[in-house]
């Protein structure tokens, strides 16, 4: 979904910051850019509430929410989230409310409350079931195991890891099958798919590690390099690089682990 056009809100600021999620996820993971991105795209989300146009409201609070949380600035999340949820749940589409309380579950793990997450993170899940939102289903999924593994539930967590995993790597071979234009939607839902995929297969890996299942924590790594790589995402990348060299330090393949390393730390 894209904003067409607001009022009082600036040309130059609708082509910055886009409505749609995987615009409002670039601009917080840009240090320069979050900071403006809070501000226009929670303008956007007031504005849009204002004329009753919830699910477009929804999208604008929930990139505030992005750029809130790479700020560090937990309230301004909390509320953007909770509003993002309101103007979601008053769409009556679960496409709309899946991701929308994805947010606010992130903001209950942030405050460091897993076990109220939980109940937040299956209702999205439910919702993306219901919408056949896989993007959705997979972070949801994700995010369970996050607030498994917090409560010490290794089991829940892994078993809900499993399931991102596969629900990602299910729905990205169906994207990839069809052409997808440069700058087009299509685009910006494969990239969140992908950086989603290769968020997981990182838990995946670790979680492996731990249990020394080294074989399987390598093959997680593998897969989650080649994913970040199809994105350019290097922060997921020297993250596989250094999951790859502890498992080959865990076989006793020194060289291939200082190899490993030296790529993470590029």
């Amino acid at each position: 979904m894209t904003l067409l056009a607001l009022p009082g809100c600036a040309t130059t600021e609708e082509q910055r910051f886009p409505l749609d999620y995987p615009s409002g996820q670039r601009a917080a993971m840009q240090p320069g850019t979050a900071r403006e991105a809070f501000a226009a795209y929670k303008r956007m989300g007031a504005e849009l509430e204002r004329q009753g146009r919830f699910a477009q409201a929804a999208i604008a609070y929930s990139n505030a929410f992005a750029s809130a949380r790479a700020l560090g600035r937990l309230q301004d999340a909390l509320e953007t989230s909770q509003k993002a949820v309101e103007t979601a749940e008053r769409t009556g589409n679960p496409r709309h409310i899946a991701p929308a309380l994805i947010r606010l579950g992130q903001t209950h793990m942030d405050l460091n409350a897993p076990q109220r997450a939980i109940p937040v993170f299956e209702k999205a899940a439910q919702n993306a079931v219901d919408a056949r939102h896989l993007n959705a289903e997979g972070s949801s999924y994700l995010w369970l195991s996050r607030a498994y593994r917090r409560l010490r539930k290794p089991d829940l967590a892994r078993e809900n890891t499993e399931k991102a995993v596969s629900v990602l790597e299910s729905a990205i071979l169906r994207m990839q099958g069809g052409r997808v234009r440069p700058g087009s939607r299509r685009e910006g839902a494969v990239w969140n798919m992908e950086r989603n995929y290769a968020n997981a297969l990182l838990d995946l890996g670790w979680n492996d590690l731990a249990l020394n299942r080294l074989e399987s924590a390598r093959t997680a790594f593998q897969k989650a390099l080649e994913a970040a790589g199809r994105i350019g995402e290097p922060h997921f990348m020297a993250q596989a690089q250094q999951g790859l060299g502890r498992v080959a330090a865990g076989r006793q393949e020194f060289q291939a682990a200082v190899t490993h390393l030296q790529e993470a730390l590029r």
